[in-house]
């Protein structure tokens, strides 16, 4: 049964993107159905980029300028890839051995065509049966479950339990079937030699800011913490420990999760709108690349055989006994001598419409990234006051909560000035244009209405089912607080910082502490302590002789650390 209103259909017409990406597949459509082509190759999926860019480039062009319909962009962004591939250096990465890179996948990845909300980053989870045609002869497919790769490397990452047909199988690696030709007993080898799959990115120990490995960075240009250099692989398919199903009871689950997605770009000035008068800006931006990636346990990836595939979850101090097996069945058994490559990331890179917000932050008089104790207050209010917009932003559009992702990031200008930049982007490949639609004033007003009432409206203490919690964002669970949201909002939309505490509302939050030091026999009863409470988001001062000024964590999660220091204060 169904119940409730239903969602108002409708087609977003005047989405110039969508509308030119129609026009580049009708060009192609119509250049591939010409004699010359139609002799040669089936279809576009058929002609490799570098020989479609080298052979008949000019051929196409020439095609394109015939045709009745809208063709400048069509030819400038062709041009522009064209120039990309053959470019010194660029060209050599669509090959892998013999096998040149489709046409068809470069045009989809660089956004030149549509992909019709249809995702074409799927993968499967492949479970074999033995082949009618002997035990000798390639495996048959007995299950191929298959998720969008953006789920999928969470959850059929190396060490995840999936159930199929009432069997419990555990990802014990990467593997496709069929395997690649020339590469029967080595199906790896093929991905971990081909650009496609394989690839070096540097990113930010702090905030969610990648780049290109090939690039020269000490430190990240948003918050400049450090950054680290790691390798990444692209998932082609996963497959079970050993290609079996296991017994529940005799194994342990190794839950891992693709992080907050990462991107690279910093909007310029003059692509930034001011919000009323606000603390917050926001922009459109159009075709930027971003990152999602499964970075394992405390971010040191996977370990992943360069032979057979074969991965484990990677622990923090490696050595070189390795416990996984090949994800499938062979003649011949892969013992992974000298071929397990370490601390392997799982991820890929995609290109998307997005849109952010960006507020000015004050980290002299609020929290920021001072020390562990700001770092977790402002983690807790940006998370949960980016979650709350996301919801809102369901409801206002009346689309679904999971057609919209995002992320969140600080970033501190030369100036000493810093901002929280908030990024939106549509879940669907294509980009249905949702992104695009927040901006709108009319939509961007309704959007904090009712972000406001998803903050303030609730009563329960932090979060829970009827304001944000849901099955989808249950990582976050922990860290979402309403309060420290709310507050956070009022800060960017009206530049109001957080009220004080009436004296009332003090003695409430002090109560525990002050039952700790009563019950203390080792403290003097002559302290001359002052204790004044203030809303978390405000940064407070802990150098002032005589006088401690704490937040709501301190006097509830953070208590004993909170007792400790008043230790300290009384000793001084």
């Amino acid at each position: 049964m169904i119940s409730g209103e239903p969602r108002k259909p409708w087609i977003d017409r005047d989405n110039p993107k969508i509308k030119q990406r129609h026009y580049n597949m009708k060009a192609l459509n119509s250049f591939m159905s010409m004699d010359l082509m139609r002799s040669k190759f089936d279809s576009i999926v058929k002609v490799g980029i570098v020989t479609f860019c080298e052979k008949y480039a000019d051929a196409f062009i020439e095609h394109v300028q015939s045709l009745d319909f809208p063709i400048n962009s069509t030819i400038e962004v062709f041009c522009k890839i064209r120039d990309m591939v053959l470019s010194e250096g660029k060209r050599n990465e669509y090959f892998n051995g013999d096998k040149e890179t489709s046409a068809f996948d470069v045009f989809y990845s660089e956004g030149y065509i549509p992909s019709y909300s249809f995702p074409k980053n799927v993968v499967r989870f492949c479970v074999e049966k033995d082949s009618e045609h002997g035990r000798r002869a390639p495996k048959d497919i007995k299950y191929a479950p298959e998720r969008d790769i953006a789920v999928a490397i969470s959850e059929y990452a190396p060490g995840r339990f999936i159930t199929i047909d009432k069997k419990i199988y555990k990802s014990g690696g990467l593997y496709s079937n069929p395997r690649p030709k020339g590469y029967e007993h080595n199906q790896a080898e093929y991905y971990f030699t081909s650009k496609d799959y394989k690839k070096y990115i540097i990113v930010c120990t702090e905030c969610n800011w990648f780049g290109d490995g090939q690039e020269e960075y000490t430190e990240c240009p948003y918050c400049h913490a450090p950054v680290e250099r790691h390798s990444m692989i692209k998932p082609w398919g996963f497959a079970p420990v050993k290609g079996d199903p296991v017994k529940y009871e005799d194994e342990e689950e190794e839950k891992t999760y693709a992080e907050a997605p990462y991107y690279s770009y910093v909007p310029k000035d003059t692509e930034m709108q001011n919000y009323k008068h606000s603390y917050i800006r926001f922009a459109n931006l159009q075709n930027r690349k971003v990152l999602t990636v499964n970075m394992g346990k405390k971010k040191n990836g996977f370990n992943i055989c360069t032979k057979c595939g074969g991965a484990e979850v990677a622990e923090s101090l490696q050595t070189s006994d390795f416990r996984f097996s090949q994800p499938y069945h062979d003649r011949y058994l892969c013992r992974h001598e000298g071929t397990v490559a370490t601390n392997i990331y799982l991820g890929y890179e995609f290109l998307t419409d997005m849109f952010m917000l960006d507020i000015r932050y004050d980290n002299q008089k609020l929290v920021s990234n001072y020390d562990s104790e700001e770092k977790n207050i402002l983690r807790s209010a940006a998370t949960t006051l980016h979650e709350a917009i996301k919801k809102a932003v369901s409801l206002s559009l009346d689309i679904d909560y999971n057609e919209i992702n995002g992320g969140w990031r600080t970033r501190l200008e030369e100036n000493g000035e810093v901002h929280i930049e908030m990024f939106f982007y549509d879940n669907l490949t294509s980009g249905a244009g949702y992104s695009a639609l927040i901006g709108e004033n009319r939509v961007l007003d309704d959007v904090f209405s009712r972000t406001k009432e998803i903050l303030t409206e609730c009563t329960c203490s932090k979060s829970c089912r009827n304001c944000l919690d849901n099955f989808y964002n249950q990582r976050n669970h922990d860290i979402f607080d309403r309060t420290l949201a709310a507050q956070l909002l009022e800060y960017a939309l009206n530049r109001k910082y957080p009220e004080d505490y009436s004296e009332e509302e003090q003695e409430v939050y002090l109560a525990p502490l002050k039952k700790l030091i009563k019950e203390s026999k080792s403290i003097s009863a002559k302290d001359n302590i002052v204790f004044e409470v203030i809303p978390s988001l405000r940064k407070r001062e802990r150098n002032e002789k005589g006088k401690m000024y704490l937040n709501p964590y301190n006097l509830s999660d953070w208590l004993p650390n909170t007792f400790m220091e008043y230790l300290g204060k009384i000793s001084e």
